[in-house]
């Protein structure tokens, strides 16, 4: 793919990245963004050190080689560079490719219609994917190219009630798109536990507060009567001493 000068060890590192990010914020669309980017790193051994450049235009990689060194080739460092040629696509990138905004974009709304709790006040439904590309060359005869790739939904929200507010997150992850279609039953059911968890924790807490005042009100009426008690004891006390020594 590149001609390599004879006399220096040369790599050179691709990566390509392609990503959606869509976020709806209570009814409202925040992003809706799919970027492609690509970019290389080359590391270049002239038999004393490396040099390293980074760009992200890759037509004009070769231009980035020059300064041979004729013995570069029986350095110790790099002949212990191992020589790999494989390709390694584990993942469907026309899948991911053919994937329309449309079908991501209805998928966040189907999930934002789930959240219909009045205790809900503040919530997102976010959608994220992302599929990288990395190839491998050097001089050397190696040449590497494999794949990664995920996606996600994620619903995040914030409960409140009485005062009080507890955030709560359910996401699911995958490596293909089919894989989130699982989050509508599940993500509805976190939900509504939620909601009701949080509805029952001010229920109780707020029993547990008024026992707690009951139990204040019953020791202060309760350390009342002992005061009158240890008094009116004290007083007798006094009393009959004072008549005994008479």
């Amino acid at each position: 793919m590149f001609n390599y000068p004879k006399n220096l060890y040369t790599d050179v590192r691709i990566e390509t990245v392609m990503t959606t990010n869509i976020v709806i914020e209570n009814d409202q669309l925040k992003a809706n963004k799919s970027k492609r980017e690509k970019g290389a790193l080359i590391r270049i051994y002239d038999g004393r050190r490396w040099y390293y450049k980074a760009s992200s235009e890759v037509e004009k990689l070769q231009e980035a080689i020059d300064e041979p060194n004729e013995q570069v080739m029986d350095m110790p460092i790099v002949k212990k560079l191992e020589v790999n040629k494989d390709t390694l696509m584990v993942f469907d990138g026309e899948a991911f490719l053919n994937t329309a905004n449309d079908e991501k974009m209805a998928l966040v709304k189907h999930c934002a219609s789930l959240i219909d709790a009045d205790e809900i006040k503040m919530w997102q439904s976010i959608y994220q994917d992302r599929r990288i590309v990395k190839d491998f060359y050097s001089s050397k005869g190696s040449e590497l190219h494999f794949d990664t790739q995920s996606y996600a939904m994620c619903l995040r929200y914030v409960i409140e009630a009485n005062g009080q507010s507890h955030g709560g997150s359910y996401d699911v992850m995958g490596q293909n798109f089919d894989q989130l279609l699982s989050i509508s039953v599940k993500s509805q059911r976190i939900l509504n536990i939620s909601s009701m968890l949080f509805r029952l924790s001010r229920v109780c807490i707020q029993w547990l507060w008024h026992r707690v005042l009951q139990v204040c009100l019953l020791m202060k009426a309760l350390a009342i009567r002992v005061n009158l008690i240890l008094w009116w004891a004290m007083k007798r006390c006094l009393r009959n001493g004072s008549l005994a020594v008479r």
